[in-house]
């Protein structure tokens, strides 16, 4: 038995609904986040952290597009940590929590905050790179706190 060659060759038609390379960018964006918190979560053997992480994980998905703060397991209204005794691990949670609230934005109201999301992600791999205890806080309790890494 021989196979037929098709009369019309086979070609790639694109992307086949309205707004896909869109919806592709946020995917990927959400896969960047998820990337960075699951190599968090492999390099700490401290069980605590690692469950906060996974916490993060569940967090990142936006379900029913409704932005659940019940579901961030570290509160924050702003990129940069709003207490008076600012611990760094705090600092790496605010952002992280920041990030996701960022990420439900680009979600729900279609902002585009993509290359902000990519540069905070950028900070938090090259502070996670190097060290939580090597890096320094710089900031106060009135303009909050963020993580410098030293060069």
């Amino acid at each position: 038995m021989t196979l037929r060659v098709p009369k019309i060759p086979i070609v790639s038609t694109g992307f086949r609904f309205d707004h896909a390379a869109e919806h592709q960018t946020k995917r990927n964006v959400a896969e960047d986040i998820v990337g960075l918190l699951k190599e968090m979560r492999k390099s700490t053997v401290v069980s605590a952290y690692q469950e906060m992480f996974t916490r993060f994980i569940a967090a990142v998905p936006c379900a029913d597009g409704v932005r659940d703060f019940a579901r961030l397991p570290y509160p924050a209204g702003g990129p940069r940590c709003l207490v008076e005794r600012a611990t760094k691990l705090g600092c790496v949670y605010t952002l992280l929590s920041w990030v996701v609230q960022k990420f439900w934005d680009q979600q729900i109201d279609g902002t585009d905050n993509g290359e902000l999301i990519g540069g905070y992600v950028a900070h938090l791999r090259a502070v996670w790179a190097k060290g939580v205890d090597k890096c320094v806080l710089v900031g106060s309790a009135s303009t909050g706190w963020v993580l410098e890494v030293p060069e």
